[in-house]
């Protein structure tokens, strides 16, 4: 497996952040499902990437993600 880069993470959380804006916009038909999904994905792949890195971050890719706890 290819070690994942700042540039991928980073890619990955703003991508996160984009869809939290959407949210935020009004675009989401339940708001708080869409909250509570967004923020247990966000989670998820935290948990995954930290898999990747043992310096990884989780609390400081969640704040970029606009999801932090």
């Amino acid at each position: 497996m290819t070690k994942m880069s700042q540039k991928h993470f980073e890619l990955i959380q703003d991508a996160i952040k984009e869809a939290r804006n959407h949210w935020l916009i009004g675009n989401a038909i339940d708001a708080d499902s869409f909250r509570f999904g967004l923020k247990a994905a966000a989670e998820e792949i935290a948990r995954a990437l930290a898999t990747t890195n043992p310096r990884f971050d989780r609390a400081r890719f969640l704040a970029a993600c606009g999801v932090a706890q």
